[in-house]
């Protein structure tokens, strides 16, 4: 890729201040600017033969100010796009609107582009205690076109109360400006334009600080690396080292390090506030936070009661499931006792009225079968049991009769 990019530009001020970053113009008069278009596109497609190593379109009246640019480098090509306006940047931002090949060529990106201040807005007043990742969901969730929530730094690298959103649509962008409001989690923030701090003009041409080519009065084209001037710039091929035409230093004529341009446009970041209803409102953002981390805890432990709750609800269940089936048991129980009752009672009175005195019968008759004609006992043994089982009888009847 080139190392020079050309952009479309055409600034009807007298401009003073420049950003080569954001691509922004500041004129010396009022407040007016001029917004340059978005940085290029770069595609890379194969290899094609081509006799010249470079090409370049040019349709704006300024010969500087170019449209398209073309490199080959190892029998490829690399196309940078300038496109108008910041609509045109994205749509040509999302890669799902490429198509599969161009020219019939295969292609792919190796570089891509940052989101320029043209789809940029800044948050304002954003405490710094808050908790980022959250903030930068919910305004995800809020705005479906924010690609990034970045939070901005001073010139010590601490965090401030502004937030820059980039976004890929102007339409969302121009929403949030009209509606000059945004609110996160109940809290109003305010929407206002991204503008970049403005660094320093350099001459595409001599590379002089503070005008354009179209002002510049040197004759002679001076390159950026040697800071040799030339007549024709296109036939010189420059091998030697970068030296700065300014302060003479090893680096290019244009770069925004350079000790001399930063002590003719020094950057100076806007310092975060710092009164009295920024140092309450941090204080009630705390407080807040506070309140937060403790409405949590009671929704942790709320959370744990009804868990609680609930469990023991099933082991209440469960006891009296368990408890029915004991009362059933001892229903069935009490039945069984019942019938083994009426059945001891069957066997009692059977016992009492039929075989107790059917024995007393038996052995009356058995003791009078052992006597002879005269009265003697025939077998006294006999006899003896006889009695003896005569007693048992009357006992066990008399026992029955008692238990009864």
């Amino acid at each position: 890729q080139p190392s020079q990019i050309g952009y479309n530009h055409q600034c009807p001020y007298p401009v003073k201040h420049y950003d080569p970053q954001t691509n922004v113009h500041f004129v010396s008069k009022g407040n007016h600017r001029h917004r340059r278009v978005p940085p290029p596109l770069i595609s890379n497609l194969t290899s094609i033969n081509s006799r010249t190593p470079s090409k370049r379109g040019s349709p704006s009246s300024d010969p500087d100010e170019e449209d398209f640019q073309v490199k080959c480098n190892n029998n490829d090509i690399d196309f940078l796009l300038y496109l108008k306006n910041s609509t045109s940047f994205a749509l040509l931002y999302d890669k799902l609107n490429w198509p599969l090949t161009i020219a019939g060529k295969e292609f792919t990106f190796p570089s891509w582009p940052s989101i320029p201040p043209q789809l940029s807005v800044i948050i304002k007043n954003v405490n710094i205690n808050i908790e980022f990742e959250e903030f930068s969901n919910e305004v995800k969730a809020l705005v479906h076109d924010v690609i990034n929530v970045v939070r901005m730094n001073n010139k010590f690298g601490n965090d401030i109360h502004l937030v820059k959103l980039e976004l890929s649509s102007t339409s969302t962008r121009q929403d949030l400006l009209n509606a000059k409001k945004l609110i996160v989690n109940y809290i109003s923030y305010d929407v206002i334009e991204f503008l970049s701090p403005a660094t320093v003009l350099i001459c595409s041409k001599c590379s002089g600080i503070g005008h354009f080519r179209t002002q510049c009065t040197e004759q002679h084209e001076t390159c950026k690396t040697c800071a040799q001037a030339f007549s024709d710039l296109k036939n010189h091929r420059c091998t030697a080292d970068p030296v700065c035409k300014h302060c003479s230093g090893n680096h290019l004529s244009n770069s925004a390090k350079c000790p001399v341009t930063i002590v003719l446009f020094p950057y100076n970041p806007p310092q975060a506030l710092n009164n009295s209803v920024m140092m309450k409102l941090d204080e009630l953002m705390t407080k807040i936070t506070d309140v937060k981390d403790h409405l949590a805890i009671l929704s942790s432990k709320h959370d744990k009661f009804e868990q609680f709750m609930i469990d023991k609800t099933q082991q209440d269940e469960l006891v009296k499931q368990q408890m029915d089936l004991l009362q059933k048991n001892d229903h069935e129980l009490k039945k069984d006792l019942v019938q083994l009752k009426v059945l001891f009672e069957r066997h009692d009175n059977m016992f009492l009225k039929l075989l107790f005195p059917m024995f007393e019968d038996l052995f009356f008759f058995i003791a009078s079968t052992n006597q002879d004609k005269r009265g003697n006992t025939l077998d006294a043994d006999l006899k003896c049991r006889l009695e003896r089982y005569l007693i048992h009888v009357k006992k066990s009847r008399e026992s029955k009769q008692c238990c009864a």
